[in-house]
C-alpha cells in the first residue's frame, strides 16, 4: 500500500470513482438518555439515528498535509447531506465563479463537511480542487491529482468545485480559487470576517450550518471509542459543540476542564453584558451563545440558510448568563435584547422596531395600559413594571405569582409571542406586538406553540394559580380587531401538556410613538 503522507495521488487512486471505506451504525435514544430523565434546553432528540461513518480519515489528512486535527472516523451528519444537496442546486454562472461560505458555531464539524464533500465528489468522478494551506492547492479530475502553487491559475480549475478550509493563518481562498472554478466553497468559524470582501465581490452567499443533535454527538463518541451515554450529561450541560464535548470526553481531569470552561463562559457573558451593542462581541461568544440557521421553510436552497440566530442551549449556561446580567439597568437589558434576539433578523424592520418600543413601554413602569376583552364587553388595565427578568429560560423560572415582573425572550425563540408580564393580582399577560403585515411566516403567525413553551417554562405556582391572558398589542384598532378575531376561537380552551387552560384574549391599542 502506498504511503499517503504528502501524496495526493495515493488519495486519488483510492477515492476516484470508488466508494471510500465506510460502515453503518445505529444509536437509539435509550442508549443515550437515562430512563425518566428528559433533556433540558433546545434538544429535539429523535428516537433513532442510523448513520454512515467514513473510516481512515488519517489518510486524507496525510495526503493533503492538513494542519487541522481530523479524527480517524467521520460520522456523516444529516446536515452535511442537506448542505451538499443545496449546493448541487446552484447553477454555475458564465464567466464568473460562484462563492459560498459555510459558517456556524465553532467546533461543529465544518472541516469534516468539506472532507465529506470531497470524498463524495471523488467517488462520483466530479472535478474538485482543495486548498488547506497557504502555499498550494490540489486538483482532482480525470487526469489524476496535481498540486499547484497558489500563484498559478491552472486551466483545469474551470471545471472544478474549489473547497477551501480557513484557519488562523489562512482566512480567504487563493486568487485562482476566486476567479477560475465554477464554485468556491469556504468553511469558516463565524467570528472570522475577512471573507466578507471576496464573497461580496463574487456576489456570493453565506450559509449558516446547523449544530449537531444529541444522537449525532453520541454516535461520534461511540465511533471514537467512548461511551455514547457520556453525550447526554456533557451536551445537556455545555451545549452541542462536537469539539467541546470531545475535549471533555478525552480529558483525564474532567473537573478541572469544566472549571476552565466555566471561566471562559463567564468571561464571555461579562464581556457581552458589558457592551451588548459592541459589533465585535460575536467573535467572543464561543461556548455560551450558539448559532443556528433560521430556516422557516427548511433547507430548500442555499439562500434559505443565509440567516443565523443566537441561542443559549442549556440551563447551566443560562444560569451563568443570568448571573452576569445581575445589576444591569432595564435599558441595558433592552440593549442586550436588541443585540441577541432572533427577531432582529426574522421580523421585518418596522415590526421589529415596534416590538422593541412595546418592550420599552412595558418595562418602565408608569401608567397602566387599557386593554379590551375580545369575546365580550369589558376592559381592564395592564400595569407595566420596572422588574425585568433575564431573558433566558432560567430567567422566566424566577417569576413569582402576585409579584410584578416582565420577561422578554432575549435568547429564546417563541413563535407568535413576544413577552410575559405579571402583576400583583396573579395576572399573567402573554403579549404579542403586531403590525398589519405580521403574517410574514406561518411559524410566527400562530402563537399556540409559543404559549405552550412559556407554559412549560414557568414555575408550578404560575401554572396553578395564575390568571392567563393573551394580549394582542397593535398600533391601530383595525389591526387589533383583525388578529383578535383570528385567535379568539383557537385560544378559548387550549391544552398545554395534560392541562386544559382558559386563555382569555385581550386587545391593546398602543401607537408606539
Amino acid at each position: 500500500m502506498p504511503s499517503f503522507i504528502n501524496n495526493p495521488t495515493a488519495l486519488y487512486q483510492e477515492a476516484w470513482g470508488k466508494q471510500w471505506a465506510q460502515h453503518g451504525g445505529t444509536i437509539l435514544r435509550e442508549d443515550v438518555i437515562p430512563a425518566g430523565q428528559p433533556a433540558e434546553g433546545h434538544f429535539d432528540i429523535p428516537k433513532r439515528l442510523d448513520y454512515v461513518c467514513l473510516d481512515g480519515m488519517s489518510k486524507i489528512r496525510g495526503a493533503l498535509t492538513l494542519t487541522t486535527h481530523v479524527e480517524e472516523s467521520l460520522v456523516v451528519r444529516d446536515e452535511y447531506v442537506k448542505l451538499r444537496g443545496a449546493m448541487e442546486g446552484i447553477s454555475p454562472k458564465a464567466y464568473r465563479t460562484v462563492g459560498v461560505v459555510v459558517m456556524g458555531q465553532q467546533g461543529i464539524g465544518k472541516t469534516a463537511f468539506l472532507l465529506y464533500l470531497l470524498l463524495h465528489r471523488l467517488e462520483n468522478k466530479l472535478p474538485t480542487a482543495v486548498q488547506f494551506g497557504s502555499h498550494s492547492y490540489t486538483i482532482f479530475d480525470d487526469g489524476g491529482a496535481q498540486t499547484v502553487p497558489i500563484s498559478k491559475v491552472d486551466r483545469r480549475l474551470s471545471l472544478c468545485w474549489a473547497l477551501f478550509d480557513s484557519n488562523a493563518n489562512v482566512t480567504q481562498p487563493c486568487q485562482p480559487f476566486r476567479s477560475a472554478p465554477q464554485i468556491v466553497i469556504q468553511a469558516t468559524s463565524d467570528e472570522l470576517s475577512p471573507f466578507e470582501g471576496w464573497v461580496k465581490h463574487l456576489m456570493g452567499t453565506c450559509v449558516v450550518s446547523d449544530v449537531p443533535n444529541m444522537l449525532e454527538i453520541a454516535a461520534i463518541l461511540k465511533e471514537l471509542g467512548f461511551s455514547p451515554q457520556r453525550a447526554f450529561a456533557l451536551v445537556n450541560k455545555w451545549g452541542p459543540s462536537t469539539r467541546t464535548i470531545l475535549g471533555l470526553a478525552q480529558t483525564r481531569d474532567l473537573s478541572t476542564a469544566e472549571e476552565n470552561l466555566a471561566r471562559i463562559v463567564t468571561d464571555t457573558a461579562l464581556y457581552i453584558c458589558g457592551d451588548p451593542l459592541d459589533s465585535k462581541f460575536p467573535r467572543f461568544k464561543q461556548d455560551l451563545l450558539f448559532t443556528r440557521p433560521y430556516r422557516p421553510s427548511g433547507l430548500t436552497d442555499i439562500a434559505s440558510s443565509r440567516l443565523g440566530t443566537f441561542f443559549i442551549p442549556t440551563a447551566h449556561l443560562s444560569r451563568i448568563f443570568d448571573m452576569c446580567c445581575t445589576g444591569l439597568s432595564n435599558e441595558e437589558k433592552l440593549q442586550l435584547f436588541r443585540a441577541l434576539s432572533s427577531r432582529r433578523v426574522t421580523r421585518p424592520t418596522g415590526n421589529w422596531r415596534y416590538e422593541v418600543t412595546m418592550h420599552r413601554r412595558l418595562c418602565i413602569g408608569g401608567d397602566a395600559l387599557p386593554i379590551r376583552r375580545a369575546d365580550r364587553a369589558g376592559s381592564c388595565l395592564m400595569q407595566p413594571t420596572t422588574n425585568v427578568l433575564p431573558g433566558t429560560t432560567t430567567g422566566l423560572q424566577k417569576a413569582a405569582l402576585n409579584s410584578p415582573f416582565y420577561w422578554l425572550p432575549t435568547v429564546e425563540s417563541l413563535p407568535g409571542v413576544d413577552g410575559v408580564l405579571g402583576d400583583t393580582k396573579g395576572n399573567i399577560y402573554v403579549v404579542r406586538a403586531t403590525l398589519v403585515d405580521d403574517d410574514y411566516t406561518e411559524d410566527y403567525s400562530n402563537p399556540l406553540k409559543g404559549l405552550e413553551t412559556i407554559w412549560a417554562m414557568v414555575g408550578q405556582t404560575l401554572r396553578d394559580g395564575g390568571h392567563w391572558h393573551f394580549v394582542i398589542v397593535a398600533d391601530t384598532a383595525p389591526t387589533v380587531d383583525r388578529y383578535v378575531g383570528k385567535y379568539l376561537d383557537d385560544l378559548r380552551d387550549v391544552t398545554f401538556g395534560t392541562r386544559k387552560v382558559s386563555m382569555e384574549v385581550w386587545s391593546c391599542v398602543f401607537p408606539g410613538k
